[in-house]
């Protein structure tokens, strides 16, 4: 693949479009006995007039997922487009990042863009594309496979379930079947130690003008909310705001994730509320590693007696 201007082959143009243009796209080459210039291009040659698009495009899609739980849950995925045919690549094993555009001088100094890691970091020349590997019909290069620059799997961390190998590594000599201790840590110096455990569920308290804000994440732990558990904290908060304009105030309780804001005058009723709701088993599930899944609490409760 050569860039506009390279010698020794010739590059299609579409009607109406000049080589002044050529910056805004690439288009495929072929070779020519005889040099042919744009307004010679046969018409209808969709080989020679199929653009090659410049850039890294992506687009948003959503997955619609229903859990095992019978819940229907809504994923944001980022899907990259194949510049060559223009279709949404959906298994990125089957793709890879290419570099085009490029037409300097193999001995051509590169621009430096600072370091990384200690190390330069050099600018080379060209754009990146992502490409079905079966569109690549120039090889082009340098490449990368796309699944080494693109993750398949685009969750928050704390959406994640906890893998099963760092699961099986703890120990768990007796199953679990008695719920977490609930902790309220009020204005902590620093938000960022304060980490739930298996043990313990820890809520950062912290005050804001006009408003006071829960925040409770355990992904690192052996434990998800329970559905139900869920459905009555947001319900409850549904409730206290019925009627209320709080532009700043949201809620959301996730399988690993509890963060919502209150009114300052109810943060003691919300702290005697989660106690209360967390502290109950049916609020709930536990990595069982004999089934290599998460459980209601009180199955293992029944199993253990």
């Amino acid at each position: 693949m050569r860039a506009a201007g390279s010698h020794g082959s010739a590059l299609a143009y579409p009607p109406n479009r000049s080589p002044a243009h050529a910056g805004s796209e690439i288009y495929f080459e072929k070779k020519m006995d005889t040099p042919t210039s744009p307004a010679s291009t046969p018409a209808g040659n969709e080989e020679l007039q199929q653009p090659l698009l410049n850039e890294l495009r992506l687009i948003p899609t959503l997955i619609n997922r229903v859990e095992e739980s019978g819940e229907v849950s809504n994923e944001i995925f980022f899907l990259p487009i194949c510049s060559a045919c223009r279709e949404p690549i959906i298994r990125f094993d089957e793709a890879n990042i290419v570099t085009a555009g490029s037409d300097a001088k193999p001995d051509a100094p590169l621009q430096s863009l600072g370091t990384i890691d200690g190390a330069s970091l050099l600018r080379l020349p060209g754009f990146a594309i992502a490409l079905h590997k079966s569109c690549d019909r120039d090889r082009m290069y340098p490449w990368k496979p796309l699944n080494t620059i693109l993750k398949s799997d685009q969750r928050y961390d704390f959406e994640k379930p906890t893998p099963p190998k760092a699961c099986r590594q703890r120990k768990r000599s007796q199953a679990r079947t008695a719920p977490p201790h609930i902790e309220f840590h009020l204005d902590p110096r620093n938000p960022n130690i304060v980490r739930s455990t298996s043990g313990a569920i820890k809520f950062r308290v912290i005050a804001r003008q006009g408003r006071v804000e829960f925040d409770a994440d355990f992904f690192n732990t052996d434990l998800q909310l329970a559905p139900n558990a869920a459905k009555l904290i947001e319900a409850r908060w549904r409730q206290e705001s019925e009627g209320q304009h709080w532009p700043k105030m949201k809620c959301a309780a996730s399988k690993t994730l509890i963060a919502f804001s209150a009114l300052p005058i109810r943060q003691s009723e919300w702290c005697e509320f989660l106690t209360e709701t967390l502290s109950s088993v049916d609020a709930w599930q536990v990595w069982n590693p004999a089934r290599d899944a998460y459980v209601p609490m009180p199955d293992l409760e029944g199993a253990a007696a």
